[in-house]
């Protein structure tokens, strides 16, 4: 009797080696996702960016793979850099696809990479319903919440992290899945805190199947942290 084998990106057999100036070595991993799902375009959005070098997760495919794109970065201590096409912005989810048009952004390109430590599902849904459908995306994670957990930190312009690794910030996993899946979009990994996904029509045309949810995400990591705290909730929703 023949017996189906889903065939599914292997991100278990990826080592996590810092290529670039990655902060965990999320570069490996978006390395091994575009030598299985090819390129098109080499265009990226990145923010919050820093100075485009440090903690950066396309510094790599910049100097080595030769791909352009666009810098974002909130924090005003940072220059902008016209360089590497770095600009600091204040981004907000009502303003984000403004700030596309203001540069160029293609409607379909290759990699979204979002690290704002707090509004980031708001930013990514907003993208989304904006018209724009990046190939792949890697977006932070709020890990301290169990694989079925729907939780999302209320929207505020205004908020900001502020270094304290006690601060609840972002969407747990499972929230970000159902948005994700909302919008023809595949979770495949979790490396530590960052979620790797894959537009489904990407994935199929790549002959890759969807993963396994606990595949993707067995367990919360709670540890990851650093310091035990408590959630305000009042300050979360759930989806």
């Amino acid at each position: 009797m023949l017996v189906n084998v889903k065939k599914i990106l292997k991100y278990h057999e990826v080592e996590p080696i810092v290529l670039g100036t990655s902060q965990k070595g999320q570069d490996s991993f978006i390395q091994y996702t575009f030598e299985k799902l090819g390129v098109t375009n080499k265009y990226y959005v990145e923010f919050g960016a820093c100075d485009g070098w440090r903690m950066s997760n396309t510094a790599y495919l910049r100097v080595n793979d030769h791909w352009t794109g666009l810098l974002l970065e909130g924090d005003p201590g940072f220059t902008e850099n016209p360089l590497i096409n770095l600009h600091n912005r204040r981004i907000t989810k009502d303003n984000i696809c403004s700030i596309f048009k203001e540069f160029m952004v293609p409607n379909s390109f290759d990699f979204l990479c979002i690290d704002v430590d707090g509004c980031d599902y708001w930013m990514v849904k907003s993208i989304l319903e904006g018209n724009y459908s990046p190939r792949v995306i890697m977006i932070e994670t709020n890990v301290r919440f169990e694989p079925h957990e729907s939780m999302v930190l209320k929207y505020n312009s205004d908020w900001n992290w502020n270094c304290d690794h006690t601060t609840w910030y972002g969407a747990s996993p499972y929230a970000f899945k159902k948005l994700f899946n909302a919008n023809d979009y595949i979770p495949v990994w979790m490396h530590l805190d960052d979620m790797i996904v894959v537009r489904k029509d990407v994935l199929q045309n790549s002959g890759y199947d969807e993963p396994d949810w606990l595949y993707v995400y067995p367990q919360s990591n709670a540890k990851l942290y650093e310091k035990i705290s408590e959630i305000k909730k009042d300050e979360w929703i759930e989806v």
